[in-house]
């Protein structure tokens, strides 16, 4: 896979703006010049504001594209709702209507040091990886409400058992 494209997506609005731009000039300044990022701009200001970037690794999506693969907005009471249901839809439209090999999801706050082989080498073959919340013991004590899997990254390949996770 080292050869190949990565595609790495996330998404945003304006009050994450300048932690989404960091994680996109991370990737970009971290990544070969055939890798992708997908960007799905929740409002009009994030869109102006990623249509500046002009490097053809950032492709802008927007939340009209990719709602008919998920549940209907109308059913959301806030938009922080919707937004925190958007990542499987994001993810299956990058791999259905994109026909991705496969799709690397980063929340918007995450910063990337160094190249994503090492991560690519790991998760090769694998058809989902997801990333655990590695935190101290003591952490794990006190936040047990938080989960074993940090949601921040996910990993999915375009097979029929992600589609199935991203779907159900």
């Amino acid at each position: 896979m080292k050869d190949s494209p990565k595609y790495a997506c996330t998404y945003f609005d304006k009050n994450f703006l300048y932690r989404g731009k960091a994680l996109i000039n991370s990737f970009l300044k971290n990544s070969s010049e055939n890798d992708i990022i997908y960007v799905l701009a929740l409002d009009d200001e994030t869109k102006s504001s990623l249509y500046k970037t002009k490097d053809q690794r950032v492709i802008i999506i927007e939340l009209n594209d990719i709602l008919p693969l998920g549940d209907n907005q109308k059913v959301y009471k806030t938009n922080r709702e919707l937004y925190f249901s958007l990542t499987p839809t994001l993810c299956k439209y990058l791999i259905l209507k994109k026909e991705l090999s496969h799709v690397l999801y980063l929340d918007a706050d995450v910063f990337i040091f160094s190249s994503l082989d090492c991560l690519y080498d790991e998760v090769n073959g694998c058809t989902i990886a997801a990333c655990s919340h590695r935190r101290p013991y003591i952490i794990d004590l006190i936040g047990r409400n938080y989960g074993k899997f940090n949601v921040g990254i996910n990993y999915f390949s375009n097979d029929s058992e992600s589609i199935k996770c991203l779907t159900e």
